[in-house]
């Protein structure tokens, strides 16, 4: 799966940290945040909300 990160006009880019570790959390859950996009957005279901607590693998 290709993932591109792009700047978005009108708001300021992560910090280097911050970006590196979006970009892994991002990387790692790829597949489901597809799926709820996909669930929510076209098959218009509602989606739960999840929180990432702990360390990813």
């Amino acid at each position: 799966m290709r993932i591109d990160f792009v700047d978005q006009p009108g708001r300021p880019p992560l910090k280097p940290a911050e970006m590196d570790h979006f970009r892994e959390v991002v990387r790692a859950r790829a597949q489901d945040i597809v799926q709820k996009w996909v669930d929510y957005f076209v098959l218009h279901k509602s989606v739960s909300v999840e929180k990432i607590t702990k360390q990813l693998p």
